[in-house]
């Protein structure tokens, strides 16, 4: 089922790679660059417009356009990252098996961290900390989808984009 909130999902997907990746906004600059997608978003103000599905930023690129930017984005960096994310899906497996708080290993824990902190200080929600922490997991499981050689797929249907 897509999800309602297209721009809202790609926003909090790109919270949680830049959580567990430690990845400052030139970092995602870097990434914007390397995949050519400069030139549809001009600067970095205009990325950071883009996340938030700032209204102006719909006159110079449709939606769709925004939304297929930010999934490909999101894709190139968890594909590149594919080795973390997959450590940190094994270690939450293994704490959960041993019904440890994911918040025991240290990757986890810094995870955990810099998401909620990012969430908090981009205003993302209403969420409780508890609420926060189980969408940041949720979040990092989806990454492994996403870092897959078809992982636009998978974002593209969740987000009934068609066709990357």
């Amino acid at each position: 089922m897509p999800t309602p909130h297209p721009q809202l999902h790609l926003d909090l997907t790109l919270l949680a790679l830049q959580a567990l990746l430690n990845l400052s906004s030139e970092d995602l600059w870097a990434t914007v660059v390397t995949l050519g997608l400069e030139r549809d978003l001009g600067d970095r103000q205009t990325l950071e417009q883009l996340r938030q599905g700032h209204p102006a930023l719909t006159r110079k690129l449709p939606q769709r356009q925004q939304l297929l930017i930010l999934s490909q984005l999101i894709c190139a960096l968890a594909q590149e990252h594919q080795e973390t994310i997959r450590r940190a899906i094994a270690l939450l497996e293994q704490y959960t098996q041993l019904e440890r708080p994911a918040r025991e290993a240290v990757l986890l824990s810094e995870y955990l961290q810099r998401f909620t902190q990012g969430y908090l200080q981009r205003s993302l929600g209403t969420l409780k900390l508890t609420l926060v922490e189980s969408l940041a997991l949720k979040l990092l499981v989806d990454l492994v989808f996403y870092s897959s050689p078809d992982g636009d797929r998978h974002l593209a249907w969740g987000l009934d984009l068609g066709s990357p």
